[in-house]
This record gives structure tokens, sequence and C-alpha cells, in this order.
């Protein structure tokens, strides 16, 4: 029992050397060149599957996209290259993985070369991660962009593909609308349907499968907070859209970003407000977590977060739990990956920050529930040239109280608590990496550093936040 708790509380920083043949025999994941980041994520009979990007930032044609299974412990299995050998690819970049019927599973994304631009990408794996066949597809109109957001496979074997439409202008972005594809079990193509206002600007963002149907929802851009709306479309088996619902416009609820079903039938959603100030006229942004009614979307209760960055503060996934609670990931106001368990009622019952010593910003994008209660969560971390830490894809596996550290949950906090008791430091020894988490909020400035035995500071002085989990790889040392 013991090890299979300890299995289950690490935190992994992929270390994508597997992967350096690949990209010219180059360190992947410097901050020089080139870096990593994850997507997707699945979980099936006891070992995970991601969806990930690797590549040169300026040798566009080292951009490679990938797909990876790993046991529990976080050790690769399989690593495997998208074969886009049958595509004139400039590069892929994929942005979601599904199951299939069959084992297998199928990743979307975007495509990109100096003719096409942007447009879909649609590729079926084998349960060993093979490449079974790839297709592009295109907008029809060569001024619009393409980019595929999620993918689903129905009990018939048809595929859908959720898009984004982009219209560029000199500006970037001038509109965006969604573009819902319906193909065969071979990628061919059966119909598709265009939805929404460009000038609105829907961005697709999910598909979520209920037992009441096929839900795809989204949101509106930053262009105009008086315009944009979050929306939810109930989709046919047909690609037709049999119902929308489209957020007040006086609600400013900029996009759902995250939906899932609560144990009770009801919707959990999360996603990013953008309201207006009064006085000055400038726009700023809340990140939500709202409880729907099943049947009319009606907000049952809302709990807004503060959020430093319109773009890079958000809350990405929102995930039911069997207790009728549900746990959001994403990024807090300090650029943390955040995890932040909410009950049916509306209380927050825990709230966890992650994030690694030396800086960078930490992204989780995509999340799921494991067998065991606890959770497997995707992202980036990231910094400019300027820091040392690079560009690493982040993947971690935590409890069902969202610890990376085991007993996180239980550190004191009372009034005078000693500090020994806010600490936790785990595994201790290590010869790898040690995890540090502190939940002491009496103590507002408290730094720490980690010293050799001649005295030399290997950490420096290195501030702490409460109920924050930090990282220190200590293998070179």
């Amino acid at each position: 029992m013991k090890k299979i708790v300890f299995l289950l509380m690490q935190l992994y920083v992929l270390n994508f050397v597997i992967a350096q043949n690949y990209i010219n025999n180059k360190y992947i994941f410097g901050n020089e060149y080139a870096g990593a980041l994850l997507q997707s994520v699945l979980e099936q009979q006891d070992t995970i599957v991601i969806a990930g990007f690797i590549g040169e930032w300026v040798n566009v044609n080292q951009r490679k996209s990938f797909t990876a299974k790993l046991n529990l412990a976080g050790d690769v299995l399989q690593f495997k290259l998208l074969d886009t050998t049958s595509n004139n690819y400039f590069w892929v970049y994929p942005r979601t993985l599904s199951p299939t019927q069959t084992n297998g599973y199928l990743c979307a994304g975007i495509y990109d070369n100096p003719t096409d631009y942007m447009c879909c990408f649609m590729a079926k794996l084998s349960h060993n991660l093979d490449t079974i066949w790839t297709k592009k597809i295109c907008h029809i109109d060569s001024n619009k962009q393409l980019l595929s957001i999620a993918n689903i496979e129905l009990p018939n074997g048809n595929i859908y593909l959720f898009c984004e439409v982009w219209v560029y202008g000199n500006t970037g972005v001038v509109d965006n609308n969604v573009m819902i594809i319906l193909l065969d079990s071979q990628g061919n193509e059966i119909k598709r349907t265009e939805w929404g206002n460009p000038s609105i600007r829907q961005q697709p963002k999910g598909i979520l499968s209920t037992t009441n149907g096929l839900f795809m929802y989204g949101g509106g851009g930053f262009a105009s907070g008086t315009q944009i709306g979050g929306f939810i479309l109930q989709v046919g088996d047909s690609a037709d859209i049999l119902d929308a619902y489209v957020t007040p416009t006086s609600d400013s609820m900029a996009w759902f970003s995250g939906l899932d079903v609560l144990a009770d039938s009801n919707f959990i959603t999360c996603g990013l407000m953008v309201r207006k100030n009064q006085t000055t006229g400038l726009e700023y942004c809340i990140n939500y977590i709202s409880k729907l009614k099943k049947t009319t979307f009606e907000k049952m209760w809302q709990i807004p977060f503060s959020a430093a960055n319109c773009e890079y503060a958000r809350v990405y996934k929102a995930v039911a739990t069997p207790d009728g609670g549900a746990v959001i990931c994403g990024d807090d106001e300090g650029n943390k990956g955040w995890l932040v368990k909410v009950n049916t009622d509306g209380q927050i019952i825990w709230d966890r920050r992650h994030t690694l010593i030396g800086g960078g910003d930490h992204y989780f994008s995509d999340m799921v529930s494991n067998s065991d209660g606890g959770f497997t969560i995707v992202g980036l971390i990231y910094s400019p040239n300027t820091d040392t830490i690079g560009t690493y894809a982040w993947l971690a596996r935590t409890d069902s109280f969202g610890c990376l550290v085991p007993g996180c949950q239980s550190v004191g906090i009372a009034e005078n608590t000693p500090i020994e008791n806010s600490l936790k430091l785990y595994p201790n020894p290590t010869n790898d990496r040690l995890f540090l988490y502190y939940n002491n909020p009496q103590y507002k400035n408290f730094v720490f550093a980690i010293t050799d035995l001649t005295g030399r500071e290997v950490v420096p002085n290195t501030p702490l936040q409460s109920s924050t989990t930090y990282e220190i790889v200590v293998r070179d040392w």
C-alpha cells in the first residue's frame, strides 16, 4: 500500500531527452532554441496517454508533434511522432486526444504549411500510438483559417471535429466563429456546419458527451467586452445544432473554457469574464466557476477570482467528482499551476498552487480524474530567454486532495503554529527531486535557502508563498 501511495503523489516534469534524436540530436527543451509543451491527457488501464509538441523556435521544419504512453510512475513506455508524410506539412500542433472504441486514439490539432496556412489536422492512432491515417481539412474560403480544438468518436464510428474559424487582418485576428465537421471512421468528410456571428468572436473550447446528448461549448474573444458571450450547443448525429444557449451580454461572460456534468445532473463550468471599469472605461478580467441548471443553463451560483492578465491567468478545465463537487485546473494570477476543489453548493474545499524553483509561468491546460480519486494534469512551464528555467512540458499526478506532497492537506495553519509544522519535504532523502510544501499565512516574509556541506548556497534565498508546492531538482548536485 505504501508503494501505491508513493506513486500517486509524485510530480513529473517530463525529461524530453528521449526525443532529442528526432530534433537533430539537440536538447529540445533548452530555452535558447527549443521548447516542449503538453496539451491533452487521457488515462486508461493504468497508463497515461499524452499529446504534445516539441521543436525549435527558429527552425520551423524541426517542430514535431508526438504522443506518448507512460505508466503510473511516470516512466515513458512508448513515444511516437505523428506520421505526417502523407501531407505536405509545415508543422502540426496537437490540441486534443480522445479514445476510440477499438482501444485506439484520435488526435486533432493545427496543420500549417506555406500554401494552406492553418487548417485542421486529424489523425487516427492505434493502441500502440502508430499513425493509421491523417487528414488535413481546410476552410473553403482561402481567406479563413481552420483550427482543430476538440474531437470525439460517436457510437456509430463517425467522428466529430470542433474547429475555430479565423480571419486575419493587419491587427491580428479580426473575427472568429466555429465549425462543426462530421467525418466517417476513415476521416472522410460527411458534413460541416458553421455557426456564430464573426463580429462577436465565438471560439470553440471543447466537447462534452452526456446521457442527455452531445454538447459543444466555448466563448468570445477580447475585442469588445460588451458583445462577447459564452455558448453551449447541443448537437445531433448529423452535424445539426439542436439547441444553442448564449450567455446574456450583460453577464459579460467571455467563454466557457470547461464544462462537465455534476453528480446531480447539473453542469459545472469555468471560464473568464470580462468587465469594464465604469470610471476609466478599461476592461479587466475575472476567472469564475459556476453551476448551471441542466436544462435552462440558469446560473445557480458563481465563484469569481481575480485575474492579473486577461490572456494568461485562466481556468481551463472542470472535472466533476463522485462526491458531487468538482475540481478546476488552470493558472492563477501569479502564473502558478492551479487546482481548486468546490462542493455542490459552491464552497471552496481546498486550493492548491504548484510551481518550480527558479521562476517561469506555469500553465495547466488539461486534466483527467484517476480511478483512485486523484488527478493527472498536463501543461507548460514557460519563461523568457533571460530566465534559466527554459521551456518544459509539465505532467503532474496528485492525490484526491490535489497534493503533490503527501499530507499537504493536514499542514497546520493555526495561530502560533511552529514554522517546522507548516513545512513538508518529500521524499527525504532523495537523489532526484525534492518537493517542498509550505502553508502558514502567519509568516508573510518567509524565505529558505539550501546549502551544500561547504556552506555554498545551491539554492539562494527564495521566498515562499502559502499553500504552494515547489519542486527542486537535485539530481546534478
